[in-house]
């Protein structure tokens, strides 16, 4: 199923312009309706997906109607007395009576499935193909989803004027894709570089505040590992480098990755741009 909602205004922060809200995205309801059925359940921002659009013209819209924000919702039930399509439909009809949702289409065979999901995977591609983007890849509750996002643009609105923003997630992780991309014409590299120094701090501090994690759905690796002495928790962090010097006293076990010795520790706070 893949539907887009009304933008309703919210006035709970003073940073975002209500023209530009999300608005509150129908998970909980998606998931009463269908018994909790929703196996996937994705926000794709109107800019993601028109980013992608723009560069792959053999794809097709979702809906004749373009608008800022887009969830694709999935559900299965293995019951073969649950009536899951009605539910499905009940949900659609009663979001539109309630103006959160303000048109949809639902897939009714495999092709068009494949077809909603194909947009969806297709969205980094969407950025790297203008231009690449700073990846903010984080995490917040579910219910703050819609309060980050505006937030969070609202930052980069602040400090990049003209920035591009491609936001996609998983709503039911609290998992949000915070992307930065340049405005067209400017030099990528340059601006982009601006953003991970004016921007970047910014978001993560934003998460921070949150309750939320810097570091959401592809792990710490090695260029987290500052970002993880800033906002992580240091008695987890000496917990599971006790743990890995357990079984590589040697530190030759994925040297300077997720955990460090003393030394490498030292020298990644020493190495840190926070």
């Amino acid at each position: 199923m893949f539907l887009y909602f009304r933008e309703v205004p919210r006035h709970c922060s003073k940073l975002a312009q209500p023209s530009n809200e999300i608005g509150d995205i129908p998970w909980n309801k998606a998931q009463q309706y269908t018994g909790e059925a929703v196996t996937s359940f994705e926000y794709i921002s109107g800019t993601s997906l028109g980013l992608l659009l723009a560069k792959k013209r053999e794809l097709r819209k979702p809906m004749a109607e373009p608008s800022s924000h887009y969830v694709l919702i999935e559900a299965a039930t293995s019951s073969p007395i649950l009536p899951l399509d009605q539910a499905i439909e009940a949900f659609f009809e009663d979001g539109i009576s309630e103006e959160m949702i303000v048109d949809g289409a639902i897939a009714t065979n495999a092709q068009q499935r494949n077809d909603f999901w194909n947009l969806r995977e297709h969205i980094p591609e969407g950025e790297v193909l203008n231009g690449g983007s700073v990846k903010h890849d984080v995490s917040v509750r579910t219910s703050d989803i819609g309060r980050f996002i505006e937030m969070g643009s609202a930052l980069v609105e602040r400090y990049c004027e003209g920035a591009r923003l491609s936001i996609y997630g998983h709503v039911g992780d609290g998992n949000v894709h915070f992307n930065v991309l340049s405005p067209e014409g400017v030099d990528a590299s340059l601006f982009l570089e601006e953003v991970s120094t004016e921007v970047s701090p910014r978001i993560y501090d934003l998460v921070a505040k949150m309750d939320g994690s810097f570091s959401a759905e592809y792990g710490l690796g090695r260029d987290k590992l500052p970002l993880d002495h800033r906002y992580g928790d240091p008695i987890k962090r000496d917990l599971m480098n006790a743990i890995k010097t357990v079984f590589a006293p040697q530190k030759i076990m994925n040297p300077g990755k997720v955990v460090t010795s003393q030394i490498e520790t030292a020298r990644e706070k020493e190495g840190s741009c926070f």
